[in-house]
């Protein structure tokens, strides 16, 4: 992101929101836990009972992801984030140590700046919110230019319903006229404490280097390990689940597959009788051409959030292939045996070579590392010994552990 100097208005908008929300978290900070707890809930509630109508709106303003897929994704961000949290102490002292005397009291920031994605839109503004009321904070949301209509919304259905339940007005503020001047405004304002960005690379690194405390969720390309011992039959379940939820759209879902030599050709058998597709080698030349911005690097906006139906006809509409294997494509991931391994924002997954239990960590360190080397991977195996795998796998620096399915 550019780090030009923002205009005035630009920097007379940004102060007068931040004075709003500074004026809210200064008010917010008297409050006690019951009162707290109480907003929470009703903040909640109220993103719940909107969760179809805003996942409506974000499909309809992004024209990317499936409806009933943002509907749980809503529901998530507001339901189950709510279980979550709900008996959390977040207000005075929430730990006391007698063998160690010491004693941990908590205490809000001040104003915190959401930045919110164009993939998840609405679900991300909510649980934001959800956390930022949690622990007695203020929240300015600056979303996505092409998701801004939705995002507010979701953002005004959460401020209303915990002003109606006591909190301080300005709680949450959102930006009317997102730019990047407005952005680096925001990140760079004095007042504003903590930055919670999630976005593309170069927004997640800005929010770095602004010189505030960050929390950045930037792309994923987490790869899956298909051990000899996996049920086959449910781990291809679940990856084609998780790759054609919000049509491939959740940064956490499998963008590599690494099978084992001996399974390899069960594993592609049970893919291909789930309606996946094998793109073979000169069809992932031409489709690079479709699916890959190579000025950036990563996947075309062109088929972000795109069901696989809609990229195999674009492909073939521009006559680059024209296979009859597409015509068994229909909601199931496109997937390639070669190719970058970067993080396809949509119904596609690379298949990579097979190997032995004891190559498989290196492999999916390797393949990662090509970007985004703090996601997880994942080991589908029933076997003790995969144990040893996921040990290697969380030990890599700036990961978060892997998942055993």
């Amino acid at each position: 992101m550019d780090q030009k100097k923002p205009d005035l208005n630009v920097k007379a908008a940004a102060d007068a929101l931040v004075a709003q929300a500074n004026e809210a978290a200064a008010i917010f900070t008297q409050y006690d836990q019951d009162q707290v707890d109480r907003i929470v809930a009703a903040a909640a509630k109220a993103g719940a009972a909107q969760c179809s109508a805003l996942a409506r709106l974000a499909v309809e303003e992004t024209g990317m992801g499936v409806f009933e897929d943002k509907v749980i994704k809503n529901l998530f961000a507001t339901e189950y984030v709510y279980d979550d949290i709900r008996n959390l102490k977040t207000v005075g002292l929430i730990h006391d140590c007698p063998a160690t005397g010491l004693m941990e009291y908590a205490e809000p920031l001040g104003v915190v700046l959401g930045i919110t994605p164009i993939t998840n839109p609405t679900s991300t503004v909510m649980f934001k919110s959800l956390i930022a009321l949690k622990t007695r904070n203020a929240i300015i949301f600056c979303a996505s230019r092409n998701a801004l209509k939705c995002s507010n919304e979701a953002a005004r259905i959460i401020y209303e319903a915990a002003v109606a339940a006591g909190a301080p007005d300005y709680v949450i503020r959102w930006v009317e006229e997102p730019s990047r001047e407005m952005t680096q405004a925001l990140m760079t304002h004095p007042n504003v404490a903590l930055i919670l960005a999630t976005g593309g690379t170069g927004l997640v690194q800005a929010a770095y280097g602004s010189g505030k405390p960050a929390i950045g969720v930037g792309p994923g390309n987490v790869p899956v390990y298909i051990d000899k011992s996996a049920d086959i039959a449910m781990a291809v379940n679940d990856i084609l689940l998780s790759k054609t939820f919000d049509n491939g759209m959740i940064c956490a879902s499998e963008q590599a597959i690494v099978v084992h030599g001996d399974i390899r050709q069960a594993v592609e058998d049970r893919l291909v009788s789930q309606a996946a597709y094998f793109l073979q080698p000169s069809e992932v030349a031409v489709i690079q051409d479709i699916v890959i911005d190579p000025a950036k690097q990563s996947m075309s906006s062109k088929v972000v959030g795109k069901s696989a139906r809609y990229i195999a006809e674009l492909i073939r509409c521009r006559g680059l292939i024209a296979t009859s294997g597409f015509e068994s494509v229909a909601e199931a991931a496109v997937l390639g045996s070669q190719g970058q391994m970067i993080e396809p924002v949509s119904p596609q997954s690379l298949v990579g070579p097979s190997s032995p239990d004891a190559h498989a960590p290196e492999m999916l360190q390797r393949g990662s590392r090509r970007r985004a080397v703090h996601v997880q991977g994942q080991i589908h195996s029933q076997s003790p010994c995969s144990s040893c795998c996921k040990t290697r796998l969380s030990q890599r620096p700036n990961s978060t552990p892997c998942a055993l399915a």
